[in-house]
């Protein structure tokens, strides 16, 4: 299994495709993660991202 500094992640995307929520982001410019979650996660886990992440530049498709 590869592994990466999380300080390697620059851009974090954010989307919605019917009721679920989708995260995607490059790890060391080689791999490309993408995981999904149920839309109630959305708000705690941008904001953990934010957190642990304050450099990296958020991108949200999320509907309002």
């Amino acid at each position: 299994m590869d592994s990466a500094l999380l300080r390697s992640i620059k851009q974090i995307t954010l989307w919605q495709e019917d009721k679920l929520g989708f995260i995607d982001f490059d790890l060391n410019g080689q791999l490309r993660v993408q995981y999904k979650f149920r839309l109630e996660q959305m708000q705690p886990l941008q904001q953990l991202l934010q957190q642990a992440l304050p450099d990296a530049e958020f991108v949200n498709g999320f509907k309002s």
